[in-house]
C-alpha cells in the first residue's frame, strides 16, 4: 500500500458455502519510512450472518373416485441451497455443477374424511428422500371410507443451508383436498315358487286308513316324461287323513306342471286308489333387470 494517507482498501471477495457468522480481519503492516505504526480491526463491526435459505413446498393433490381408488399426492420443493464445500470459504465462485444437492425427506400425511377440519390421520407415507429441488410424490393409498381427504406435506430442511417447511397443515389448501364417493349398489331379484300338494284319504267304512300316499311331481302339464321330484308319505288313523307331500324342488322358470297321485291301502277292508294325473297348474315368471342406485 502506498500514496497518500487516508486510504481506502476494497478486498477481494470471498465465496462462502455455509450457513453461519463469519467475521472480517483487517491488518495493516504500517510503513516505517514514513513513521507509520501497523493496524487491525476485529471488531464485531466487522462480522456478518449468512442466513439458510426458506425454500417453498407446494403441493397438487391426484384425482379422487369411487371407495377403493388409490389416491396420491405431489409436492414441488424449490429454493434449496447446496451442502457445503469441505472448504468454507471461497476465493472464486465454486462451480454450482459439482456442488451437492440438498438432502432432507418429504413426510406426506393423508387427514379425513371431513369438511371442516384436518379430520382423523390415516395415512403417513414413507419418508421420500430429497435431492435437491424437485418434484416429489408418496406412495399410492386407498381410503375406505367415502368423504374429503385432505394432504398435508412437510420437509425436514438439509441443516444448515436449507430450513424445513411445511404445506397445508392447517388442511384449508383446496389444490389439497381429495373427494372420495361412495360406490353405486345395483341388484337383481328372482323369484322363487315351492310347489307342494296334499291328499285327503277317506273310507266310509272298514276300520282305520292304513297305507301310503305317493306324490310325483311333473314338470310338464300331463304328467309325462319322468317325475321330477317324488315323495311317499303313511296313512294310518281314523279316517279321514290327510297328507302333505313335502317340498318338490323351487321352480324359478315359466312352465307347466303336473302331479300324480296314488293311495296304496295296507288295510284289506279299503280299496287302494291307482295313479292318476289329475292336479295341473301353470307358473308365468318374469323378473326384472336390474336397479341401480342413484
Amino acid at each position: 500500500m502506498s500514496g497518500d494517507f487516508p486510504a481506502t482498501v476494497t478486498s477481494d471477495s470471498a465465496w462462502v458455502t455455509k450457513a453461519g457468522r463469519y467475521c472480517w480481519a483487517a491488518v495493516y503492516t504500517g510503513d516505517t519510512t514514513k513513521g507509520i505504526g501497523g493496524s487491525s480491526d476485529t471488531s464485531t463491526g466487522e462480522c456478518f450472518v449468512v442466513n439458510p435459505v426458506q425454500p417453498t413446498l407446494s403441493t397438487q393433490a391426484g384425482g379422487g373416485g369411487v371407495v377403493g381408488t388409490a389416491v396420491s399426492d405431489v409436492a414441488t420443493l424449490r429454493g434449496t441451497a447446496p451442502k457445503p464445500t469441505g472448504d468454507v470459504i471461497h476465493t472464486s465462485a465454486p462451480d454450482p455443477t459439482t456442488r451437492t444437492k440438498a438432502a432432507g425427506t418429504i413426510t406426506f400425511k393423508l387427514y379425513g374424511p371431513s369438511d371442516t377440519a384436518c379430520g382423523n390421520l390415516v395415512y403417513t407415507s414413507s419418508a421420500v428422500a430429497v435431492t435437491g429441488d424437485g418434484t416429489y410424490s408418496p406412495a399410492a393409498f386407498k381410503p375406505t371410507d367415502a368423504g374429503t381427504y385432505h394432504w398435508v406435506a412437510s420437509y425436514t430442511g438439509d441443516a444448515p443451508n436449507t430450513l424445513d417447511v411445511a404445506h397445508n397443515t392447517d388442511c384449508t389448501a383446496t389444490k389439497e383436498n381429495v373427494t372420495i364417493t361412495t360406490v353405486a349398489s345395483s341388484l337383481t331379484s328372482a323369484q322363487t315358487w315351492v310347489p307342494s300338494d296334499a291328499a285327503t284319504v277317506t273310507a266310509s267304512a272298514g276300520g282305520a286308513l292304513a297305507g301310503q300316499v305317493t306324490f310325483q311331481f311333473f314338470t310338464s302339464a300331463d304328467c309325462s316324461g319322468t317325475p321330477a321330484w317324488s315323495a311317499t308319505k303313511d296313512v294310518a288313523g281314523a279316517s279321514p287323513q290327510t297328507v302333505a307331500s313335502g317340498n318338490a324342488p323351487a321352480q324359478t322358470a315359466t312352465g307347466s306342471f303336473s302331479w300324480k297321485v296314488a293311495y296304496a291301502s295296507t288295510n284289506p277292508a279299503q280299496r287302494s286308489i291307482p295313479a292318476s294325473c289329475h292336479e295341473t297348474s301353470a307358473l308365468t315368471i318374469t323378473n326384472g333387470g336390474a336397479v341401480t342406485s342413484p
